[in-house]
């Protein structure tokens, strides 16, 4: 059985939208669906939505403000770090913008050939010194040699 004519259009009554504070979540973070939830509308509806009221694609819109949240963020952080030199933000910044990485020590890659070409060297010079009679100033470095203090010097 139909119903009888109301004179209202058939359906829900169009939701209103107030696209300003759509703007306002999207520059916070706020995704398409969570902003649907939101107005208590469906997702779909939204974005149908979007490109009746503002004649473009939610993608398109999204992308447009989502940008000034991004730009917002990134304007602070260069305030924090570089203007209020907070050096844990200027750390974070060379990290994040300029790729700066904090090396480990344990992780460092050596050359082979420069590796051994250094201990072969180190191990000419231990020679050396000990035939010359030079103490070994890496094993203490509590006392001085003979030749530190300028002692047995001839006049």
């Amino acid at each position: 059985m139909a119903r009888p004519p109301t004179g209202q259009p058939p359906g829900r009554p169009q939701a209103d939208i107030d696209w300003n504070q759509v703007e306002k979540w999207i520059i916070a973070g706020s995704k398409g669906t969570q902003i649907a939830a939101r107005l208590g509308i469906h997702p779909q509806t939204f974005y149908d939505r979007c490109l009746e009221d503002n004649k473009m694609g939610f993608t398109e819109y999204f992308q447009q403000k989502r940008s000034i949240g991004d730009s917002m963020i990134e304007n602070t952080q260069f305030q924090v770090g570089v203007i209020e030199k907070n050096t844990t933000m200027l750390v974070w910044l060379g990290k994040a913008r300029l790729g700066q990485r904090e090396v480990d020590q344990d992780k460092v890659q050596v050359d082979p050939k420069l590796l051994e070409s250094f201990q072969s060297f180190m191990q000419m010079l231990s020679a050396g010194q000990s035939a010359l009679n030079i103490p070994n100033n890496s094993q203490s470095t509590d006392s001085k040699s003979e030749c530190d203090t300028g002692a047995n010097l001839a006049p």
